[in-house]
């Protein structure tokens, strides 16, 4: 079992590696402002979206995991 250091440092660079990742980028900036009311920022309507898009995320990583169990 890794230790907490390596599990730590493993943690930091796939969360940059995700945040970096230029096709997410340009999908959140196409996508994103067609859903949002351009007048208004409206908070609950961005949470919401976030929210939809982790679950979607989510089952389709859960979907690929069962797939290689």
């Amino acid at each position: 079992m890794a230790g907490p250091v390596v599990v730590q440092a493993t943690f930091r660079a796939d969360l940059l590696i995700a945040v970096s990742n230029p096709k997410a980028i340009l999908f959140f900036t196409a996508m994103l402002p067609q859903f949002m009311p351009p007048d208004r920022i409206d908070v609950v309507r961005f949470l919401m979206l976030a929210a939809v898009f982790n679950a979607c995320t989510l089952l389709s990583h859960l979907f690929y995991v069962t797939g290689a169990a």
